[in-house]
C-alpha cells in the first residue's frame, strides 16, 4: 500500500522472499536513489519519513546460514523519522519511534526510541530532540 504524495528515487530497490509479505509506505514519504527495502518480514513506513541515498533496510534474517529458510523480522519505522545516508538498518530492529533521526553511515542494530537522535557503527544514543 502507497499513500499520498509518495516519491521513490531511481535505482531504488524494492523486494520480498515471501509471497504474503506486506509494505505499506504512508503519505508524503521520500525514498531516495539506491535505497534497499527488504519487506520479506512486513514493512510499515509511516508519513513524511525520509530514506535518504543508498539506506538499506532489512526485514528478514538467516542466522548463521546464509541457505537456511529465511526467517521473518517485522519492522515499523514511525512517522518523521528521518533516516540517513547510507544507512544500515539490521532485521532485529523491530520499531523505530516517531521523529527520530539516524545519522549518516549508521549501522542499527537495535529498537529506536521516538525523539532520539542516533549514529554510529553500532548506532548509540547521540542526544534527544526536545
Amino acid at each position: 500500500h502507497l499513500g499520498n504524495n509518495v516519491s521513490i528515487g531511481r535505482k531504488v530497490n524494492i523486494y520480498t522472499e515471501f509471497p504474503d509479505s506486506l509494505l505499506t509506505i504512508g503519505s508524503n514519504t521520500q525514498i531516495n536513489k539506491g535505497v534497499e527495502l527488504d519487506f520479506s518480514g512486513n514493512l510499515s513506513i509511516g508519513d513524511f519519513v525520509v530514506i535518504s541515498e543508498h539506506a538499506n533496510i532489512m526485514s528478514h534474517d538467516h542466522g548463521l546460514n546464509p541457505l537456511s529458510k529465511p526467517t521473518k523480522c517485522p519492522k515499523i519505522i514511525s512517522d518523521r523519522v528521518w533516516i540517513g545516508a547510507n544507512t544500515i538498518i539490521l532485521p532485529q530492529v523491530k520499531f523505530i519511534g516517531e521523529n527520530a533521526i539516524i545519522a549518516a553511515g549508521s549501522i542499527v542494530t537495535k529498537d529506536v526510541a521516538a525523539n532520539t537522535i542516533v549514529g554510529g557503527n553500532p548506532a548509540k544514543v547521540i542526544r534527544q530532540i526536545q
